[in-house]
C-alpha cells in the first residue's frame, strides 16, 4: 500500500465541459480543478449528479491522482484557493475511494492497518 499527503501550492481551474472515459464508460465532466504541490498533482473532476462516481486513482510513480466529485459540490471546491488555511490532498493507492482534499491534514499511513480503517 502506498499513500501520500501533500500540501497544495498551486490551483488551476478549467470550466470546460468534457468527458472522461474509465473502464469503457464515459463520464460527463463539468470542469476540473487541478491542484499541485510537493511534486504531486491531483485532477478533481466534477461529474454529473445522476451518475455513480468512479473511484479516483493514485499512481505513485508519476505522483498523479484523480478524484471525482459531484457537480453539485463544485462550489465548495472552488472556494479552496480563497481560504486562508493550508489545503492538503490525501492519496491512497490501495483504497482510492479515500482520496480526498481537506483543510485538515489527513492522517498518514497510520490510518490503515491490515486493510482496516482506524477509528
Amino acid at each position: 500500500m502506498c499513500s501520500k499527503v501533500f500540501l497544495v501550492e498551486d490551483y488551476h481551474l478549467d470550466q470546460t465541459k468534457s468527458s472522461v472515459q474509465i473502464n469503457q464508460i464515459n463520464y460527463p465532466v463539468y470542469g476540473q480543478l487541478v491542484c499541485s504541490g510537493e511534486g504531486h498533482t491531483v485532477q478533481v473532476f466534477f461529474t454529473d449528479d445522476a451518475v455513480s462516481l468512479p473511484n479516483g486513482k493514485y499512481v505513485p510513480e508519476t505522483g498523479e491522482g484523480t478524484i471525482f466529485i459531484k457537480v453539485s459540490e463544485k462550489e465548495a471546491y472552488l472556494e479552496l484557493p480563497k481560504l486562508n488555511e493550508p489545503v492538503y490532498v490525501y492519496f491512497n493507492e490501495s483504497h482510492p475511494e479515500l482520496n480526498c482534499i481537506s483543510i485538515n491534514e489527513p492522517m498518514r499511513d497510520q490510518s490503515f492497518f491490515n486493510g482496516n480503517l482506524a477509528v
